[in-house]
């Protein structure tokens, strides 16, 4: 999956439309039978001087690509072999024999070899095309076929096609070798498509040319009766892209199946647990025990020691435990540690021992190791003289080492430790959480924050919108005590968005942000936070807090039936009080908000993957959890949404340690966005692919994992992960495109099960209306399954919303962009 992509979005766009139309051709073949010259000499340049135009076809898909259809004339895409010469046209669909087909480009040839076809339509583009023979740029023997396609104008596209092999009904494999010149790499495009109106494409793979030759791979169902083509579109201006060893072949049937993937008829729930590094501190040691050390940060070096302690009542089992004192922490921090490298995607558990001679909070974390150091299972306890067993679990989501830690909340303080595991827990991880409970309505949110300068609503099954960044905290609605104003300012946007969702949307639900302290209620007036001077702050009196939640519970009953208490409080520019003051804070707000109407809701804070688990964690530990309906946590996903999972787990085990396991979870806030700690994002553009498949990647894992609300961010967003809609508000992106209808798939359906199978594939089954249909899609481009007999589907439904039958085989090539099975 290629995130470097350095196209523009226009650029895109063209080629996209490159897939789907047809178009004027220029005569392709020759076969005057001489010997091809160097590639300088031989390549036939084609610019719009001189040539003869032929009607290009119309594609009904092309409206798909763009923000209009394009208009063109109408005609057929074969109609360039109508201009090129009897004696090297390639064979239409009613002559053409059935079979293989391969060029190795070692014939003859000016400009393109027979069989081989330039198909341009709209503003024709200035190419050139022809043989390669020079050493190394051949994949194999002494040619190969260069072509180098200048800047594509808007609504405009050019394909290299290859109209042998697809002649009628079938499943069919095809692979090319292609490689460029270019220092900077080159964008290509490889499809099988139709070549008859609608020009439907039944496999593409976008890829990133490099200096040296790449294979690619693409098999497919095609499933209509009339010829295709291979087709290869540069979407790189001016890069040279050379192209040897082409092969279509079509697929036997018992070759496909024993290649593929067999999946299971259903999924399994068994656990398995492998302990992977143990520490019974009866070994020989002074200081720390075998694995184990320590680690300090803070102004000055903390007072600490460490040493085997074997007096009777302070061993747990065994000969020994590790003996931990903290003299003093002098304003920093110091942990008893334990390393481990954990592997990303793994699932961990932690058991440990502990005792204390006074009673002493204690907190046992695995995290990374590296910024931002993030933990990924956490738990507070108070440890007293009787030995206390902690168990975490959670499942590693970095890349770097890991670590097992135990910490003294307390400025000092003695505690002992023994019998320490770390174990490996294995078991079926994209099993669904509730298989009885239907996909809430409320998993299908959003944030519209430009309401003002258009009035749209976004549509894409959307019943719940969060208020947040709206104009509408606060700060915003009471800029001075008591200077509520409801028809201008914050007041008049608050009512704005309650009339809007009512008006678009009856039925549809509200979460409503609280927080953001007016500088006139702050507790830290001088300190400047994320909106504002004092807005990070503690209310300096919870009295104006409770006046502020007050009345607006009172304003919008039957409104806003959902309240989320603060918005990141573990970001320090959103918030800079303590979580045990976050807590005084939601109880109040939850006696004021049933109060007003005892049907209300109470979300969490809403927190980040950074910091989040641990101000939960210290949230809960207060009590916060007993004055909360929902636990909020905010989400942003990379191009493997999939790992949204092992976070939700994550923070359903910490939400077990206080009894919690039985609240919703829901993702207040996230989106497709770019990790700056994997790629970097000045130059990161995601392939058309990751586009669509992202979002509604992570939505099933969602789903899945019984998460029941999700608000994407934002629906007018503009940079290129996240743009849903064009700036008129109306017309959708692919991205959006394939989010409506990834949302349509699942709105209303029940998750009866889900598993995991080969190197990548994910499995979703739905059910509606007492109808089972299954959603795949594999992290590994071109995963070959087998469908189980047990299925009863007969169609395959794109997330672009085409629709093919299942191939007799019973086998699917699956991709990054999910497939619907249905019957």
């Amino acid at each position: 999956m290629n995130v470097h992509a350095k196209f523009c979005f226009a650029s895109l766009l063209v080629a996209l439309v490159a897939g789907c139309g047809g178009g004027g051709a220029d005569s392709t073949s020759d076969a005057d039978g001489q010997a091809a010259g160097a590639a300088t000499d031989a390549a036939q340049s084609k610019s719009a001087a001189g040539q003869t135009d032929i009607a290009p076809d119309p594609g009904s898909d092309t409206a798909v690509f763009t923000e209009a259809p394009i208009q063109v004339p109408p005609g057929d895409d074969e109609a360039y072999t109508a201009a090129a010469s009897p004696s090297t046209v390639t064979a239409s669909a009613s002559t053409q024999s059935p079979g293989s087909a391969a060029e190795d480009f070692e014939s003859g040839f000016t400009s393109l070899p027979a069989g081989w076809s330039i198909n341009w339509w709209g503003t024709r583009p200035n190419y050139t095309v022809g043989p390669e023979t020079r050493s190394g740029y051949t994949h194999a023997g002494a040619g190969a076929l260069r072509l180098q396609v200048g800047t594509v104008a808007s609504n405009s596209g050019l394909n290299l096609v290859y109209s042998r092999g697809i002649s009628k009904a079938g499943s069919y494999d095809a692979q090319a070798y292609l490689r460029t010149d270019n220092a900077n790499g080159a964008n290509v495009e490889v499809q099988l498509r139709r070549n008859a109106a609608p020009y439907d494409v039944v496999a593409r793979k976008q890829l990133v040319l490099g200096t040296s030759w790449q294979k690619v791979h693409l098999s497919a169902a095609y499933p209509f009766p009339d010829a295709g083509s291979l087709r290869v579109v540069s979407l790189t201006a001016n890069a040279n892209v050379y192209i040897d060893d082409v092969a279509i072949s079509p697929m036997a049937s018992a070759e496909a199946v024993a290649n593929a993937v067999v999946l299971p008829a259903a999924g399994g729930s068994s656990v398995e647990v492998t302990p992977v590094k143990t520490t019974t501190m009866d070994e020989a040691y002074t200081t720390y025990a075998p694995g184990w050390t320590y680690n300090y940060w803070g102004p000055q070096k903390p007072t600490f020691s460490a040493s085997r302690e074997t007096e009777p009542g302070h061993v747990y089992a065994g000969a020994a435990s590790q003996k931990f004192q903290i003299t003093n922490k002098n304003g920093g921090e110091v942990q008893l540690v334990s390393r481990y490298a954990f592997t990303k995607g793994k699932t961990y558990r932690a058991v440990v021992y502990l005792r204390s001679d006074v009673a002493t909070p204690v907190q046992v974390t695995m995290r990374r190791d590296t910024q931002p150091y993030d933990n990924f299972a956490a738990k507070s306890v108070t440890v007293d003289t009787n030995w206390q067993k902690v168990e975490i679990e959670g499942t590693y989501l970095a890349t770097s080492d890991g670590s097992m830690r135990i910490a003294l909340k307390n400025a000092s303080g003695t505690l002992w430790v023994d019998e320490a595991v770390i174990a490996e827990v294995k078991r079926n991880d994209f099993a669904p959480y509730n298989a009885s409970a239907a996909i809430p309505d409320t998993l299908f949110g959003m944030h519209v924050n430009k309401l003002g300068t258009h009035d749209k609503w976004p549509g894409m099954s959307t019943r719940i919108l969060r208020l947040w960044n709206t104009g509408t905290t606060w700060r915003d609605l009471e800029p001075t005590q008591d200077g509520w104003n409801w028809t201008t300012g914050g007041g008049m946007r608050m009512d704005m968005y309650v009339n809007y969702v009512a008006r678009n949307a009856p039925g549809a639900q509200i979460l409503y942000t609280l927080g953001q302290t007016p500088l006139w209620a702050s507790s830290t007036p001088d300190v400047n936070g994320q909106y504002g001077m004092g807005s990070s702050g503690v209310p300096r009196n919870m009295d104006d807090w409770r006046d502020y939640v007050r009345t607006l519970a009172r304003r919008y009953v039957g409104k806003i039936r959902y309240w989320e208490i603060w918005n990141e409080p573990d970001y320090v520019p959103h918030y800079n009080g303590t979580p045990a003051q976050m807590v005084e804070m939601t109880r109040i707000a939850r006696e004021e908000l049933l109060a007003a109407d005892p049907a209300n809701k109470i979300v969490s804070p809403g927190l980040t993957k950074g910091q989040g688990m641990q101000f939960l964690d210290y949230f809960f530990a207060a009590g916060g959890g007993n004055y909360v309906d929902m636990v909020g946590y905010h989400w942003y996903y990379w191009i493997d949404p999939e790992m949204v999972g092992p976070m939700v787990d994550n923070l359903r085990v910490l939400m077990t340690t206080y009894g919690l396991q039985a609240k919703p979870i829901w993702m207040t806030e996230g989106a497709f966005y770019c990790d700056t700690t994997q790629t970097d994002c000045s130059t990161a553009t995601p392939t058309l692919e990751q586009s669509r498949s992202t979002n509604a990647r992570a939505m099933f894992t969602m789903a899945v994992k019984g998460v029941a609300n999700f608000n994407f961010h934002v629906w007018e967003a503009s940079d290129a992960f996240r743009q849903l809609v064009q700036a008129d508000f109306i017309t959708q992106t692919e991205a959006g495109k394939a989010y409506a209808e990834a949302r349509s798939w699942a709105f209303g359906a029940r998750v009866v099960d889900s598993f995991r199978a080969g190197s990548g594939v994910y499995v979703v089954r739905l059910t509606r209306g007492g109808v089972d249909s299954f959603v795949l899609w594999s992290t590994v481009d071109g995963e070959t399954v087998a469908i189980p007999g047990a299925w009863n589907v007969n169609t395959v439904r794109s997330i672009t919303q085409t629709e093919s039958p299942l191939p007799s085989t019973r086998q699917l090539r699956l991709g990054l962009e999910p497939v619907l099975l249905k019957p």
